[in-house]
């Protein structure tokens, strides 16, 4: 147990987190709202769903169905809560902490815009696959995103962090693609994932670093 240490509690950030955060997520529901105000061609963006759709791939058809658990509550909490573990003893406890909050909170965070925003959501391909909440933005692609910046800030100064970032940004986009592939969401939705992903975990950082570390340099020790 002489690992479990506490770490460094900084998580890497670029200068004015926080207000880049703020600024990024005023930007998705700016995005949002105009995707509901020009609803004509939100409609025909769709075209680009019954394209994907019409590759009828099973493969991608397989994989759009695996990653539609991915943003289902005991999901989450299980890659939060796992993720937070190896974290943990790796990085620090702290650290680990820091992980579960940034993903988690920015994931949640999204609830708001959804509601703001209020986007019907398209008629998926196939009729068992049941989603309720507001389409915009895809609350999918924003998780995986917040998983991306979660690790991108805890594993600063680490040989591993790009190589999971790239993964995680894999990913990021074939969730994205897989929420078009069954027509469960518009293209400017899983644009908006993926900013307000970034932007609201850029915002929770941001608070993290000020509440638990005060003013300081700008990237962890470690």
């Amino acid at each position: 147990m002489s690992r479990f240490r506490a770490g460094n509690g900084r998580l890497a950030a670029p200068r004015g987190a926080l207000w880049l955060g703020i600024v990024g997520l005023a930007i998705t529901t700016a995005i949002g709202l105009l995707s509901v105000h020009f609803s004509e061609f939100t409609k025909q963006s769709f075209e680009f769903d019954r394209w994907l759709n019409s590759l009828n791939s099973p493969v991608a058809l397989r994989v759009s169905d695996i990653l539609d658990w991915i943003d289902r509550p005991v999901v989450v909490a299980i890659i939060l809560l796992v993720g937070g573990i190896i974290i943990s003893f790796w990085r620090g406890w702290l650290p680990g902490i820091g992980f579960m909050v940034v993903a988690g909170v920015g994931w949640l965070m999204i609830a708001g815009v959804k509601e703001i925003v209020r986007e019907e959501r398209p008629i998926p391909f196939i009729a068992t696959t049941g989603e309720h909440s507001p389409s915009y933005p895809s609350g999918h692609t924003v998780f995986v995103m917040t998983l991306l910046m979660a690790v991108w800030a805890v594993t600063y100064a680490s040989k591993w962090r790009w190589p999971l970032v790239a993964i995680l940004a894999v990913l990021t986009v074939a969730t994205g693609f897989s929420r078009l592939y069954l027509g469960l969401h518009y293209p400017a939705d899983v644009i908006g994932g993926v900013i307000g992903g970034f932007s609201s975990a850029l915002l929770v950082i941001g608070v993290w670093n000020l509440f638990f570390v005060g003013r300081g340099g700008r990237y962890s020790a470690r």
